[in-house]
This record gives structure tokens, sequence and C-alpha cells, in this order.
């Protein structure tokens, strides 16, 4: 299926590159990398379908994301992001340029095995620290989030079963309240569902994943549920050779919201 045709501009890079089309309304941010290395990047296209490039990103020969530009319907880069690593290639600090100027900057310290510790992301909109402590078998005890500038705490307690997997989940904050998340696996060890009650307002979030034979995820189904107002989003995947694309349907009350078809490119 032919999504789009190159109008403008090849780009030739170490390591491969990923893109993200738009069609319809919204625009879904969600990054998805690619195993594997290629060499191209293609920064501009047209389509049929009156699509938009908003994201390129581009990577190192160790797959590591080096570069994020977002670009707006204009063509335009509006926000610019740099990623810097360490010796062994940990992510060490995000650098984040929002039309033209700082938007913020994250750092990230480790532990000898590995795992992230604390993350520091100050910025002129931002000021949030958070800080991971760890069991023995190496599993996120507690992760404890400060924001400078709300003065608001979040803390988040995991529990794992006799596999290792995330069971359960309690974010706790001042200001929002307590969100109790638990999980459900299939035979195969692979996610199959994910409740979220919050305790402040009600309110209610079921997200159910469900796989073709190859054991990949073909469908999400997320209900969002209040006291006012009950909210479907349906995305449907497809796999191409060069590429990923979902169909995002949306429901509010059991009335159409719209439809959003995005592309991923790898390259």
């Amino acid at each position: 299926m032919k999504f789009f045709s190159l109008i403008s501009g090849l780009l030739l890079i170490t390591g491969y590159s990923f893109a993200q089309y738009d069609y319809g309304y919204g625009n879904d941010k969600e990054h998805i990398q690619k195993a594997g290395v290629r060499s191209l990047s293609i920064y501009y296209f047209t389509t049929e379908s009156d699509s938009i490039l908003t994201h390129v990103n581009t990577y190192d020969r160790h797959g590591c994301r080096v570069s994020t530009r977002m670009l707006g319907s204009d063509g335009i880069v509006s926000r610019a992001d740099t990623f810097i690593y360490d010796s062994n290639h940990l992510l060490s600090r995000q650098i984040a340029f929002s039309n033209g100027r700082l938007y913020y900057e994250s750092v990230f310290t480790y532990n000898p095995s590995g795992k992230l510790l604390t993350q520091r992301v100050q910025g002129d909109s931002v000021n949030y620290y958070t800080g991971i402590v760890y069991d023995e078998a190496g599993r996120s005890l507690t992760s404890t989030g400060y924001d400078n500038r709300s003065a608001d705490t979040t803390v988040v307690q995991s529990f794992f079963d006799e596999n290792d997997l995330l069971i359960k989940s309690i974010v706790s904050s001042k200001q929002t309240g307590t969100s109790v998340y638990t999980r459900n696996y299939n035979a195969r060890g692979k996610l199959v569902k994910i409740r979220r009650v919050d305790s402040g307002n009600g309110s209610q979030q079921l997200t159910t994943y469900n796989y073709n034979k190859k054991g990949e995820n073909d469908e999400v189904i997320n209900t969002i549920t209040s006291k006012k107002q009950k909210i479907v989003n349906k995305t449907f995947y497809t796999r191409y050779p060069d590429g990923l694309s979902f169909e995002k349907t949306g429901y509010m009350n059991n009335k159409p919201l719209g439809v959003e078809r995005t592309y991923y490119s790898y390259y």
C-alpha cells in the first residue's frame, strides 16, 4: 500500500531514522523503534490524503536515538531534542529546544547494573526530580517524584509476581490522590489487561491488548469511565515490510468522535 510520495529531500545518516505521519485529526506522538539499522532519513513528504510529517528521529550505530525533530503543518521545526549517552550507551542527558529557545534539560544517573536511579528535569516551565529504589532482584519498588514548582510529591509503589511480572502499581499524589493499576498477562507472559481505578474522582480506565497468531499486538481498546461520560478508543495495527500503521476510532457516550490514521515508516 502506498501512503506517500517523496517531493523533497534525502539525508544520509549513521543508523536509521523513524518518521511519523498523521492522517485526519489528532496528533499521536508515540515512539516506536524497529529493530535493525538502515541509513536513509526522509524529512519531507506529501500524500493524496494530506498527511503531514510530524517527527523525524535519527539513531547512531548502536541503535540509540540521538535526535528528534518535531515539525508543524508548515514543515518548520518547532522543537528539536538532542540525546547524549555515556560509555555504556545509557541516556545521560536530553536537551530540548522549542522555537529556538531552551525548553528543558533532563539529566539521568544509573546504578552499576545500568538501572535508572535519578532523573532531574529543569526548564522554563518544569523543575522535577525523580528517584527510584530497587530490591535485591533489581525490581523497582518505589519511585518518588518531586515537582519544585507545585510542591507536589508523587510516589509509585510496584508489586511483582513470582515470574517478575509487574502486577500492581499504586500511584499517590498530594494533588490528584491515589490511583491503583492492576495488570494481567496471558500464558506467554504478554500483557492483556491494565485496569486503573482513581480514588479521588472515582473514574476508571480499562485497557485491553489483543494479539495475532504471531504474537504481535494488533488491537488495543482503551475505555475511560467517569460519573459523567464514557470514552472508548479502539486502535487497530497493520504491519508492512517498511513500517507500521494504525487506525484509532474514538467514541464518547457511544457517539463517534472520529478516526485517526497514523503511519510509521522506518529507514
